[in-house]
């Protein structure tokens, strides 16, 4: 038969390394990027929370300056009377007095239309000591239209008025409405509010104050105190102009596509400050941290994949060991010399295998020899098919039909005949139990009676008494199996001369003799007392029985096996089964009558084995020289269409036509 080979893709090692590697792998994987994630959350909300803090510090340093200044602005805007002007030394007096503005230009503004413009000159120059870049500045003509808008209907206006290289300087223009002197005019200021020393304590994120149109007021960043950068546009300051709320944080997307964190405040007088974050400088620590993860976990898998070339020898090594071991085997090497290198199921699963090819070697052997003794019982079989006359058996004294089917390899039925001249001696056995054991009994019968047979021929004065002929029989199968194995024996000389049937019997089932008178058929059980063979060493306490023998007698003959024949519910066939059927067919001749007979029995057993040898004969008698009638084509039960000579035992062998 051929063998099964299985190639092998991937070693045991090589799964084991790749799975630690992967599984260790997965779980840095998992745990670096859940530890990212994270500290990524957990740095967002921290920069978000700083933000608003900063954002909210600065709008209210810048919430207190102002509303400072307005309050000295309208303490100068109360005093001014558009008619009569304050005089320079009072103006100035009053500004030395406070710290909250560090310059101010009075003007007249027209209630007409929003065009500024002075009734007079500037009242006063104020000291600039505290700007520390030269005189007050103008307001920048970029805002002067909106500036004095706001200032025209009574509002509070805020600008950046701001120069290069000096002190950061907010404008905060304010108007009286209240004054009735002038129909035409109302006063308003211009306070210049220093802005040195305020922010100082914010930290990294860019913090920007812008008005109402998104211009900057002041930057953390001094650089761009001095733009004319516009948030109009900017995301943040969309979100809180439109947002109900003083303060918010959130994540941005700016135009360019960049995120960023940003927060707003808003503290009054259309001032909004805002603070962001880009992203990258946000998250800085947290790429550091992922660029020592990688590493981290990169020396781990490294680690694991030392490791796991260890271990994996430790369990690979004797799994190929055992793998070499099974190709010996497929090879037919089952000498097989392994080492137990482990401890552990793997070099327990060596050891046993080490025994299994060795109870292999053990099994192979026993087989052989089963092989052997099939083929010596196979030979055994066919030998002991020779012992047993062919199934169909035609002379002009008798006619023969005849069934044998054992339930082994061999059996421990036997039926046979001789022929003397107008003698025939016939005979069946059964041998206790079935195989090669009662086919060896059945063997030294059959040798027993060739004998007799033999001596049959050649001594004129030989007895062919059935009684004489079982104890002959009787020490034979005793010598052979020494009381172990007994044998029922059935044996009737049938005398064509005189016309008669003589028969003796050792245990076996009666068989039957079939008389024709008229129209009716009787039937006689051929009973006679005996002892089985081989029980004992001298027996000859046989009964002896003679009955009359006539044309067309019909003897039947059958072992136990067909009578005790079970099927599959238990049930046996049975003797009145048997006798039924012998009855209803003996009238259509030897051939019909058997073949309904075992096609009943087969039917009964089924499919199962027998559970006996089944052995039947039935003989038709032509005594005083009838004429035998011919088989057709077809007749034998057994051997489909062949026209069987009458053989009996070997020597001298019968054919048709009478001994030779």
């Amino acid at each position: 038969m051929d063998q099964q080979r299985s190639e092998v893709r991937f070693s045991v090692g090589t799964k084991l390394l790749v799975g630690v590697v992967l599984l260790l792998a997965t779980a840095v994987a998992t745990l670096n990027v859940s530890s990212v994630l994270l500290l990524e959350e957990d740095k967002r909300a921290y920069t978000l929370q700083a933000q608003s803090t900063e954002t909210v510090l600065l709008g209210k340093e810048l919430q207190y300056l102002v509303e400072a200044a307005l309050d000295s602005s309208r303490s100068i805007l109360s005093q001014v009377d558009p008619k009569n002007p304050i005089g320079s030394e009072v103006l100035k007096a009053f500004l030395e007095n406070q710290t909250a503005i560090a310059g101010v230009h009075l003007y007249v503004i027209a209630k007409a239309d929003d065009t500024p413009r002075k009734t007079g000159e500037i009242l006063t120059e104020s000291t600039t000591k505290r700007l520390g870049a030269g005189p007050v500045v103008e307001i920048p003509e970029a805002i002067k239209v909106t500036f004095y808008r706001d200032i025209s209907k009574g509002g509070v206006a805020l600008a950046n008025a701001s120069v290069v290289g000096g002190t950061p300087v907010l404008a905060l223009g304010v108007g009286d409405l209240t004054q009735t002197q002038n129909s035409e005019a109302h006063p308003a200021l211009v306070a210049f509010i220093p802005l040195d020393g305020i922010g100082k304590d914010i930290g990294g994120a860019r913090v920007t104050a812008v008005g109402r149109e998104g211009l900057v007021l002041f930057d953390t960043d001094t650089t761009m105190i001095f733009s004319h950068e516009n948030f109009v546009q900017d995301p943040i300051f969309e979100a809180a102009a439109q947002s109900d709320t003083l303060n918010g944080a959130t994540e941005f997307v700016g135009a360019d596509q960049e995120r960023f964190l940003g927060s707003y405040f808003k503290p009054g007088f259309g001032m909004t400050v805002l603070a962001r974050t880009p992203w990258k400088t946000a998250m800085a620590a947290t790429y550091a941290v992922r660029e020592k993860f990688i590493l981290i976990g990169l020396m781990a898998v490294g680690g694991a994949i030392l490791f796991a070339l260890f271990f994996s020898r430790t369990i690979s090594a004797p799994i190929q060991s055992l793998y070499e071991a099974t190709k010996e085997v497929a090879a037919g090497n089952f000498d097989l010399k392994l080492k137990r290198i482990s401890s552990d199921e793997i070099g327990a699963l060596t050891g046993s295998f080490q025994v299994m090819s060795q109870k292999i070697v053990g099994l192979i052997e026993e087989k052989m020899k089963q092989v052997h003794l099939e083929q010596e019982l196979q030979i055994a079989s066919t030998i002991q098919q020779t012992l047993i006359p062919p199934p169909q058996v035609l002379d002009e004294l008798v006619r023969i039909e005849s069934y044998y089917k054992s339930a082994a390899e061999c059996g421990g039925d036997w039926w046979s005949y001789f022929r003397v001249g107008n003698k025939i001696c016939v005979m069946i056995a059964d041998a206790t139990g079935h195989g090669m054991p009662s086919a060896l009994i059945t063997a030294a019968a059959r040798s027993c009676f060739s004998v007799l047979n033999k001596y049959a021929q050649d001594n004129p004065n030989f007895s062919f008494s059935p009684v004489e002929m079982l104890a002959v029989a009787n020490r034979v199968i005793h010598e052979a199996a020494h009381g172990k194995i007994m044998m029922t024996f059935f044996v009737a000389t049938l005398d064509f001369g005189l016309g008669k049937i003589i028969y003796s019997s050792a245990g076996h089932n009666p068989p039957w003799l079939f008389k024709k008178k008229g129209e009716k058929w009787t039937m006689k059980s051929l009973t006679a007392v005996g002892q089985r063979l081989g029980e004992t060493m001298d027996n000859s306490a046989y009964e002896q029985h003679e009955l009359d023998l006539s044309q067309g007698d019909i003897l039947f003959l059958y072992t136990d096996g067909l009578t005790e024949g079970k099927n599959l519910s238990g049930e046996m066939f049975g003797k009145k089964r048997v006798k039924k059927s012998v009855e209803e067919s003996v009238q259509l001749g030897p051939y019909e009558s058997l073949q309904r007979l075992t096609t009943e029995f087969m039917q009964h057993n089924g499919e199962k084995a027998l559970d006996d040898d089944v052995t039947i004969a039935i003989l038709e008698m032509y005594p005083n020289g009838v004429s035998a009638k011919t088989y057709l084509p077809g007749d034998s039960p057994t051997h489909g269409n062949e026209h069987t000579q009458a053989v009996g035992l070997p020597a001298p062998s019968l054919s048709v036509g009478g001994p030779t």
